[in-house]
């Protein structure tokens, strides 16, 4: 597997843009909204959106979910995921020291990164990200029914 390019390297070479060129990009990206980058801010998102709701869904006190909601409104998204899977089991054995979730867990910087940076990434490296994380919606959604 080729290596994804390291997230810090890619955030010293944008700092070291002008406003001029970081103005320039993220119009670029308004531009382009089918560009790489925003597929891949939406299957992050998506994930996070589902787990969310996966999880609230696995309460059976309605008392409580108010304040269940408010617990993980904040978590971080790979917490979601075991949390998840130590619930219900979501993933096949293994699954979180294969690979494909190390990929994911890329994604999930790559993601905070492009929502904050408005970056661009070599368009290999995107479709490994994105790949890696529709497998794991691939996962999510098997366990809803899909209208």
């Amino acid at each position: 597997m080729d290596k994804v390019r390291d997230i810090e390297e890619l955030r010293a070479l944008y700092i070291k843009g002008t406003p001029q060129q970081r103005y320039k990009m993220a119009l670029d990206r308004i531009d382009n909204p089918d560009c790489l980058p925003n597929r891949l801010v939406g299957v992050v998102c998506a994930i996070e959106v589902l787990v969310k709701a996966l999880l609230i869904n696995l309460r059976a006190d309605p008392i409580l979910l108010e304040d269940y909601k408010k617990e993980i409104q904040f978590k971080k998204l790979v917490d979601l995921l075991k949390e998840l899977d130590r619930e219900d089991r979501s993933f096949p054995d293994n699954f979180f020291k294969s690979v494909q979730w190390q990929i994911f867990r890329k994604a999930i910087e790559y993601r905070n990164f492009f929502m904050h940076e408005a970056g661009f990434l070599r368009e290999g490296d995107c479709k490994k990200l994105i790949a890696a994380s529709e497998e794991i919606l691939g996962v999510l959604r098997s366990k809803i029914k899909v209208v």
